[in-house]
């Protein structure tokens, strides 16, 4: 980018600033003027443990001729870079806030406008999205996630540093890399129920809080860190923000010094505690459909579209089309009755050749439902329902079907488990019976037809299925003949199916039927040319505990007290990124996972400060250690010195402590900086001694 507008200027500590307005076009630069008071910083005060701290700039410039700097109203947010530089080190660097342009018509040149510019701010605008603005639907380590949405942001920080103490059991990491290289968060756990992304700042936010991180930028670089990196000097890990690559550990003087050292400024200053706190309640969500839905696909007749032909008959109509969204792979049927009741039969055509021939390809995805490899005792429940015409007049009751060849039917084709790539890992096996199972893929191709739905009632003898609508019920075996029997307690209940051990998403391709009367000895196939049709529709596949209900995908609620004695509570936190899930239900986009060789596993187990369990438990850890004492507050206006982001004072032998900054103010005209600063702690407080209602 080339510099617009720049000014220079000397502090009353005789140190040289200057700061630039850049842009993308190609201009010449100009040297403004500025007020006395040119340049600015300020970090708001935020309350401890906040993620996201921000910072703003405000610039005081000097119009010499009438609208001067009407050329930096724009819509574009990223329109114009500020950078800011002191002895001729890059110090701070942010985006102008361009839309807020503004001043006095009446004013007479030289004039002043005021302009502001921020670091943090727009990512509450920028969506969680790609460079063509399509959501994300991967699965990548919670470092990409963060590292998607500073791209997006786009501000030339210089480095950035990690100084994250919470470790990952069983996991290890090379010397290069923190815990957020190595743990893994799906990219749809970032969009709502209604695909509506998050903005890139609540991102950032979700992936540090349930670790006790926050960010701010110093010194033009940018610092994600934790109170125990802070509190006891620990090295943080360096990257060169350009490509991200590692470049050392490096350990951070987060001192500031004695305010007796730095110097007071003024006499403002004031003393008091922070907000004492009672209650503490954290929410973990495992963002999963309700009772874990994997897909459902029904057709309503609203939806048929590509109409593709019509038969007119004398005491019903026949419609075919093309499309039913989401469906796809086939024709949809419609019969509209003309009498009086107005009935319909609709439904997915599966074309019936009485053999494996079929050019039938119905392809059901739950790509939008990522199973988590898990050996808990979940199960899938698939249900199908089918209609065999083999009416003239689908409506025409009086028609009956008594040939002892529609005792049943089997409908063929593949249940495949698909990796987060697309490829298929393993399929599941009831074709025959004797080699039930999921089985792994090898060189990438699936085997047709290995997964079959029975439709019959028992006893078989009696059992006739046509003309009728019926669900598929529990496979009780089925014979290399294609002879099968069905469980008599569940005849219409569905297929129950075993959740895989490895991680992945379920897709269940249909591709022919054969209806028949099935014997030990074999079956008796009922003939193509007795069928009008076979019609499906009401596809499903939903999870289930061991006992057949659906799963308890509530969310996990955490709640503790602080101090009894006070009123106010603690902000409720909620987590999208979360360990609670001891019970592992394999669903669940809020999961945080780890890779493993037959995909992704639940990441359970982490340890800070000594202590190990779920994040949760680790964070009200953190909230007590901070928060449980009376915490001193201090508001003093102290000579400039290096920017006190991120740093820590003392007040020897006034008070005893130290105490973190929390928010600040830079002026550099005047060279003094007004701060705010609280007592803090690093983990001190212990598992066994939260207490939880």
């Amino acid at each position: 980018m080339d510099i617009r507008y720049y000014h220079e200027f000397k502090g009353q500590d005789n140190i040289l600033n200057r700061f630039e307005i850049l842009t993308g076009s190609l201009v010449q630069a100009v040297e403004v003027k500025a007020r006395a008071d040119a340049f600015s910083i300020e970090y708001p005060e935020v309350r401890k443990l906040d993620p996201v701290r921000g910072s703003q700039a405000t610039m005081s410039l000097i119009s010499e001729s009438v609208f001067q700097f009407v050329d930096l109203h724009t819509d574009d947010m990223r329109g114009y870079l500020v950078k800011f530089y002191r002895s001729g080190s890059l110090y701070w660097v942010g985006w102008l806030d361009s839309e807020l342009y503004g001043e006095e018509l009446s004013a007479v040149p030289p004039y002043g406008v005021t302009f502001k510019a921020s670091d943090f701010n727009i990512m509450e605008r920028l969506r969680y999205l790609d460079a063509s603005e399509n959501k994300y639907g991967d699965i990548v380590p919670l470092f990409s996630h963060i590292r998607r949405c500073l791209d997006r942001l786009g501000l030339p920080f210089q480095k950035l540093y990690i100084g994250c103490t919470t470790r990952a059991e069983g996991i290890t990491w090379l010397s290069t890399e923190t815990v957020l290289h190595r743990l893994y968060m799906m990219s749809g756990n970032f969009y709502d129920e209604d695909g509506e992304p998050m903005s890139c700042r609540e991102v950032i936010e979700e992936v540090l809080k349930p670790f006790g991180l926050m960010m701010v930028q110093k010194d033009a670089n940018l610092y994600i860190y934790d109170y125990n990196t802070v509190r006891n000097g620990l090295p943080l890990k360096r990257f060169d923000y350009a490509t991200f690559a590692f470049e050392a550990d490096e350990t951070i003087n987060f001192s500031l010094g004695n305010l007796h050292d730095i110097g007071f400024a003024s006499t403002d200053s004031s003393y008091g505690f922070e907000e004492l706190v009672n209650n503490v309640t954290i929410t973990s969500s495992l963002y999963a459909s309700a009772g874990g839905d994997i897909l459902s696909y029904g057709i309503e007749e609203d939806s048929l579209d590509d109409l593709k032909s019509t038969s007119d008959q004398p005491k019903f109509t026949l419609k075919a089309y093309g499309k039913c969204p989401p469906w796809k792979g086939g024709r949809f049927l419609c019969y509209e009755d003309k009498r009086s009741s107005g009935g319909t039969l609709t439904g997915a055509e599966m074309i019936y050749t009485g053999n494996g021939s079929a050019s039938n390809l119905w392809e059901f995805d739950g790509r939008g439902c990522f199973l988590i490899g898990s050996d808990s005792k979940v199960y899938v429940r698939i249900k199908v329902d089918a209609y065999i015409n083999t009416r003239d007049d689908p409506f025409d009751s009086e028609v009956t079907e008594d040939d002892k060849r529609t005792r049943g039917m089997a409908l063929y084709g593949d249940l495949v488990l698909m990796d987060n790539e697309g490829s298929p890992v393993s399929y599941y096996c009831n074709n025959p019976y004797t080699e039930e199972g999921w089985k792994p893929v090898s060189g990438g191709l699936v085997p047709s037809g290995k997964f079959a739905l029975v439709f019959a009632s028992v006893p078989l003898t009696s059992s006739r299925i046509a003309n009728a609508w019926r669900t598929n019920g529990q496979v009780a075996h089925i014979l290399s003949s294609g002879a099968f029997g069905i469980s008599r307690k569940d005849q219409t209940d569905g297929t129950r199916v075993p959740v895989p051990l490895s991680s992945g998403y379920m897709v269940m391709r249909l591709r022919y039927c054969i209806v028949s009367n099935p014997t030990l000895d074999g079956i008796d196939v009922f003939p193509p040319d007795r069928v009008k049709n076979i019609l499906i529709d009401n596809v499903s596949l939903e999870l289930e505990d061991d006992k057949g209900e659906k799963l308890d995908t509530e969310d996990y609620e955490f709640k503790s007290y602080v101090n009894r004695k006070v009123a106010s509570d603690f902000d409720d936190i909620t987590l999208k990124c979360i360990s609670a899930n001891e019970g592992k239900v394999p669903i669940g986009k809020g999961n945080i996972l780890r890779k493993t060789a037959g995909g992704f596993e639940f990441q359970l187990s982490y340890t800070r400060a000594g202590q190990t369990d779920i994040l949760e438990r680790l964070l009200m850890c953190t909230i007590h250690s901070n928060f449980t004492t009376k915490n001193e507050k201090i508001s003093v206006n102290v000579k400039m010195g290096g920017n006190p982001a991120l740093g820590y004072v003392s007040y020897d032998p006034i008070l005893s402590g130290t105490y973190l900054v929390v928010g600040c103010t830079l002026n550099f005209s005047e060279a003094k900086t007004l701060m705010t600063a609280v007592g803090y702690s690093d983990d001190t407080a212990k598992l066994s001694g939260i207490p939880y209602e």
